[in-house]
């Protein structure tokens, strides 16, 4: 019998595990599958922090614009209670303008009245009192 393996052909090595080997590789194309996974993957995570970044700059513009329109409302209604503030104390003004008048007014009555009933005593019994009979 004779050995087909001859020194300068040695026999395959069977203690690492075999792969697939496509015409590329062996052809020493540096595009392994390896290779094109890592820049899929890279790729990939490169899209994700772009999107990232996309998403906190609208985020970002958002917020100016949500504080732009929180500032004008709060500016618009905050002087609007400085408004009603003054419209209240004048009117509580001339509230207090009128009670005084209509006092001056009828202060001379009022006391004639309260004079008559506590000079004119006309004793009456009660018409709750009962009779102790």
């Amino acid at each position: 019998m004779v050995c087909r393996f001859s020194p300068s052909h040695p026999l395959p090595d069977t203690t690492t595990p075999l792969s697939v080997s496509t015409g590329a590789e062996l052809a020493g194309n540096p595009d392994t599958p390896r290779r094109r996974e890592g820049r899929v993957k890279d790729h990939r995570v490169q899209r994700l922090k772009d999107a990232r970044a996309e998403a906190q700059k609208e985020i970002e513009l958002l917020k100016a614009e949500k504080n732009k329109e929180f500032a004008a409302f709060d500016q618009q209604y905050s002087g609007s209670s400085d408004d009603s503030f003054s419209k209240v104390n004048t009117e509580t003004d001339q509230k207090i303008v009128e009670i005084n008048e209509s006092f001056k007014k009828n202060k001379d009555i009022v006391i004639e009245r309260m004079l008559a009933a506590m000079i004119n005593v006309k004793p009456e019994v009660h018409i709750n009192a009962r009779s102790a009979a």
